[in-house]
């Protein structure tokens, strides 16, 4: 029997180590890649989700005949306020602001015939000061001149 038990050094063992311990490091480094992806997708999806119940209450704000006279009666410069719940489980509160904001001619129509209703809606959307959105958008509703 031949024992070469002198002439190992343990270079096996240390490229072993080596190996074992880049290993370690890049799991690390694809675990908080997965982590930070998780982040910016969870994120990602709040913030639509908040911009979605802004843009909801506007559209409810501007589509309620309600909301539109409560609007024109208060006159210029005195908002009226709407608050739509869309999920009560969501925890996303959305509200508006609409304003009436002057009357114009319409343009297309008959001269006299028809006047023009400005409106100014700014709805917000705000999930547990997680995420926030506000959407803006105007409106005329046509209605026969006084």
């Amino acid at each position: 029997m031949y024992s070469n038990t002198r002439t190992q050094s343990g270079g096996a063992l240390l490229i072993a180590m080596i190996l074992l311990f880049m290993i370690s490091i890049m799991g690390i480094s694809v675990m908080q890649s997965s982590t930070l992806e998780h982040r910016m997708a969870t994120n990602a999806i709040e913030s639509k989700a908040v911009f979605q119940s802004a843009e909801s209450v506007t559209d409810f704000a501007l589509n309620n005949d309600s909301n539109i006279t409560a609007a024109f009666d208060k006159g210029v410069g005195n908002p009226h306020k709407v608050t739509l719940n869309m999920d009560g489980s969501s925890r996303i509160s959305s509200n508006a602001s609409l304003e009436y904001v002057g009357g114009s001619i319409v343009p297309g129509s008959s001269i006299g015939l028809f006047e023009g209703l400005r409106f100014e809606v700014r709805g917000k959307g705000l999930r547990e000061n997680i995420a926030g959105a506000g959407v803006a958008q105007g409106a005329v509703r046509e209605v026969p001149a006084n």
